[in-house]
């Protein structure tokens, strides 16, 4: 008798044909699932009875296995749905890292919606229970992009490369219900009132969303959060390495988004920890002077553009005077004016006054022994006929970060002054990251069903819809880097 000759199964060429199952395969191997997985709060288990209740049946890598999974499928029912139909395959990698529970032996079902909500509800929206696996999450995503070669000096800090930074910005998720309702007037705790009738009625709300400013005027109501990201260039390959909540209900929104950039550094920063070799921060024009320092004194830089005024003109900052060498010796003093981002001096011929840019040199970044770090660059006095011969290629060293005598004068120095002006091609190169990071916002809201609503309600059910999110775009982009590199999944179509 011969045997029968299956056809040879074919290599996954393209992300877009990935199914839930493949999904899952490259999941519950990928170091980072296991490391958050570890972090999660462990059910209780009820074994005497004496608290009552039953005992747990399945492990927390259980439910973080379905949260990613309702991330790809687009729901948590759909996902438990899908779950079903693997389960035989999926239940032996699972119960092999977690043994000793009943949902996972042999004969046994997949867990029900019920089952995962009560498991979220009960021991993840807890802000110490979330604070820990948060934590863990960042730090494993982080090591997960150094896997896929982020952070790793592709370029150098005059010169950085897109896979040496990463990009922020803020996103408000719609509310699940709005807080305007038609032909009612809202009082307050989720009570409304017909103004007609005067009939008092409680309606489903958020009582963590609130309006917010957003880039294009209008104001939405809903919850927003500040997500950091990075990017290689690479379709597919963006990944979400930490995010955090903004806004407090009741504040307007011109404070929020100064918030909104201190809590950015404060993500970066967490990020920073792991990944040492992370150069700075891409971000819109909510980063202003302080945040730029505070990244300084971190060891990075920000790469945002400078507010104009009120009538499109580009900021401008009178320095002062510096002197500036020669071959060692004293050339001269220029009278250092900044413009844009980028210094200039003045330089006069022909009876007027002109504005000439300096040639900018390789940067400096020094420790301090006790605080951060201190920036300098140092520029060139260029060869121009407009300026005395005198000094033609002379240097000095400008400071980039704000100093003491700064604050004394009220020389906002670092909202002024630019390691990466507008212009450069470092900070071409780096903006570019801009419409990526709105680019990943949007990916969020598209996976938000229906109507990309936020698919839970208050920021403690929200933000673990975040960590699955992150969890599971960061496997795809896992994935599509072992496409383009030719590497052997573990799973053939």
């Amino acid at each position: 008798m011969t045997a029968v000759k299956r056809r040879p199964r074919k290599q996954l060429k393209r992300l877009e044909d990935l199914t839930p199952k493949q999904f899952m395969k490259i999941l519950v191997d990928n170091p980072a699932f296991t490391a958050i997985a570890d972090e999660m709060p462990k059910p209780v288990s009820h074994v005497d009875r004496s608290r009552g209740g039953r005992l747990a049946e399945y492990p927390p890598v259980v439910f973080l296995a379905l949260g990613a999974l309702a991330a790809e499928t687009g729901s948590i029912r759909s996902a438990v749905r899908a779950l079903e139909d693997m389960w035989d395959w999926i239940r032996k990698p699972l119960h092999a890292a977690a043994p000793g529970y009943a949902g996972l032996q042999r004969n046994s079902g997949s867990p029900t919606r019920s089952q995962f909500v009560r498991y979220r509800n009960l021991y993840l929206q807890g802000d110490s229970d979330y604070a820990t696996v948060h934590d863990e999450a960042v730090r494993a995503f982080t090591e997960l992009a150094k896997t896929n070669g982020y952070f790793d000096k592709a370029g150098t800090i005059s010169d950085p490369r897109p896979s040496d930074v990463v990009f922020g910005d803020g996103c408000v998720f719609k509310a699940r219900f709005d807080l305007e309702r038609k032909g009612l007037k809202y009082l307050g705790n989720g009570q409304w009132v017909d103004p007609v009738t005067g009939e008092v009625t409680n309606r489903p709300w958020d009582p963590d969303a609130g309006h917010f400013k957003q880039g294009d005027k209008t104001r939405p109501y809903g919850l927003k959060y500040s997500i950091i990201g990075a990017h290689n260039g690479h379709d597919n390959e963006r990944m979400m390495l930490n995010f955090g909540q903004l806004g407090v209900v009741g504040n307007s929104d011109s404070a929020q988004s100064h918030s909104e950039a201190r809590r950015s550094v404060d993500l970066v920063a967490q990020i920073q920890q792991t990944a040492p070799d992370v150069y700075g921060l891409v971000y819109d024009k909510a980063l202003r002077g302080v945040h730029h320092d505070a990244l300084y004194q971190s060891g990075m830089f920000g790469v945002s553009k400078i507010h104009r005024h009120s009538d499109g003109l580009p900021k401008s900052l009178v320095l002062g005077n510096h002197k500036v060498t020669r071959h060692g010796r004293t050339a001269g003093e220029i009278n250092v004016v900044l413009y844009n981002g980028a210094p200039y001096m003045h330089a006069t011929a022909g009876g007027k006054q002109h504005l000439i840019a300096l040639t900018a040199g390789k940067p400096m970044r020094r420790k301090n022994r006790t605080t951060g770090y201190r920036w300098y660059r140092n520029y060139t006095v260029p060869c121009d006929p407009r300026i005395d011969p005198e000094l033609h290629a002379a240097t000095f060293r400008l400071r980039l970060d704000t100093t003491d005598e700064d604050k004394n004068r009220k020389l906002k120095r670092a909202e002024n002054l630019r390691l990466h002006p507008e212009g450069t091609p470092a900070f071409d190169r780096m903006i570019a990251l801009r419409p990526v990071s709105e680019s990943l916002n949007s990916h969020l809201k598209n996976q938000h069903k229906p109507h990309r609503r936020a698919p839970a309600v208050g920021h403690p059910r929200m933000r673990i819809h975040l960590l699955f999110q992150a969890l599971h775009l960061n496997i795809r982009a896992t994935i599509a880097r072992m496409l383009r590199t030719g590497q052997q999944l573990p799973f053939t179509t």
